[in-house]
């Protein structure tokens, strides 16, 4: 059996998650995260650039989202769902494979009402992307 290229799926949590910012904000991720809450995270928030070729740029005909450095923010609760996740992905991307996968946080994408980043190729960064 030859192992899929792509695979997509969704787990539920299971323990609540919390973002906590550098600065101290503390927002919770639930299906009613109040209001108030995802403004104080979008003000924390920059504008998300897009690749285009060699270049970085700010295209709101592309994308309109904000985003957050890794660097600035934990992600608390997330663990054994985040396991879980990889676990299934390997299972069904490398079957043959027993390493487990590793995530790493870059930014988190903010999207806000009305935001979208439209169908798009991603740009290789870095000479270790193919």
């Amino acid at each position: 059996m030859r192992a899929p290229f792509v695979y997509g799926s969704s787990l539920l949590p299971t323990d609540p998650i919390t973002l906590r910012l550098a600065d101290g904000l503390t927002v919770p991720l639930t299906l009613k995260t109040p209001p108030e809450a995802v403004a104080a995270l979008a003000a924390r928030c920059a504008e998300t650039p897009v690749g285009l070729g060699a270049e970085t740029l700010y295209l709101p005909s592309v994308r309109r989202a904000l985003q957050l450095p890794a660097r600035d923010l934990a992600v608390e609760g997330i663990r054994l769902t985040l396991r879980r996740a990889l676990a299934a992905i390997r299972r069904r991307l490398t079957p043959e494979e027993e390493a487990p996968l590793r995530a790493e946080l870059y930014n988190l994408n903010v999207y806000e009402a009305g935001g979208y980043f439209k169908v798009h190729k991603d740009t290789p960064r870095g000479e270790d992307v193919l």
